[in-house]
């Protein structure tokens, strides 16, 4: 079907051009845990853990700064530890000034009358070949 493509594709292998350009994503999944405990009346509590690698300079933008969105009425969260680990094996542990807790806004930039919270991590020296970590806690004190 596609056969006046081969002399073309052969040309350019011959030409040392590519032929096509190799996928790398942004950032790869080390290690992403989710622990659920669910109590008879309800509530619940669940610890989340999350390492992520950046793996280009897009997924230092994409990494930076993680938001953990709940609702403050319903639920607690608490940032237990958060790190960014660099390609040499040196940790730079997440400052406590860095942790924040914001209103989560709508598209449109507002957040009346929402429950709704962000938990902002932001990590330091994230750069190619870093790994980022945080673990997060969360309780569920009232039922929806």
């Amino acid at each position: 079907m596609y056969t006046f493509l081969k002399p073309i594709v052969l040309c350019l292998v011959f030409l040392g051009l590519p032929v096509a350009a190799q996928y790398l994503p942004s950032y790869s999944s080390v290690r992403e845990v989710i622990s659920i405990h669910v109590n008879k009346d309800g509530s619940s509590s669940s610890v989340m853990e999350i390492k992520r690698k950046v793996e280009t300079p897009q997924g230092i933008d994409l990494l930076g700064e993680q938001r953990i969105t709940y609702n403050s009425t319903l639920e607690n969260v608490e940032v237990l530890e958060a790190y960014t680990l660099l390609s040499d094996g040196k940790r730079i542990d997440v400052e406590p000034d860095k942790i924040r807790t914001q209103d989560d806004v709508d598209a449109d930039g507002s957040s009346i009358y929402s429950d709704s919270k962000v938990k902002l991590i932001i990590f330091s020296k994230v750069e190619v070949g870093a790994t980022i970590y945080y673990k997060v806690s969360s309780e569920q004190h009232t039922t929806v």
